[in-house]
């Protein structure tokens, strides 16, 4: 992580390694995450970053995981760090477009969207063109998820 190089990681606290995850890994690539679906590979880098902030003890060696890094990301109401899992995000992300898109016409984003690629059809059941954009591409790809959280409560 090129922007904490700088810090001395075993100068930070578990709890400031933390705020410094949230801060920088989290908040950074927030815009790409809203608007992208980010490759496999890239959102498992993003996390093995943080993974290897959070857990070393200086710029030296990797540092002992004293719990698996699918707790530490689990919400603080369940007893931990909160921290979020970059894929996770990713797909929730790009849920509350497709779900911004299906519930508020009054957004002038969602007015474009549904002028330029839904016309007349239900946005659930518009078949996608291969000559959308990528932002529209990767809300169509997220519909399968929300249709499995609509449909199946």
């Amino acid at each position: 992580m090129v922007k904490s190089k700088g810090w001395k990681a075993n100068c930070l606290s578990k709890v400031g390694r933390t705020v410094l995850i949230q801060s920088h890994m989290e908040g950074l690539p927030a815009h790409k995450l809203r608007s992208f679906r980010l490759p496999k590979t890239t959102t498992t880098n993003l996390d093995r970053i943080s993974r290897e902030v959070f857990w070393k003890k200086s710029n030296m060696g990797k540092g002992l995981p004293l719990a698996a890094w699918d707790r530490v990301c689990m919400p603080k109401h369940k007893g931990r760090l909160g921290l979020r899992k970059m894929d996770t995000s990713n797909k929730a992300f790009q849920c509350k477009l497709a779900w911004q898109i299906l519930t508020n016409e009054d957004s002038i984003w969602t007015r474009l969207m549904r002028d330029k690629y839904i016309e007349i059809k239900e946005f659930l059941r518009v078949i996608t063109r291969p000559t959308g954009s990528p932002v529209w591409k990767s809300v169509m790809n997220s519909r399968q998820l929300l249709k499995k959280e609509l449909f199946e409560k």
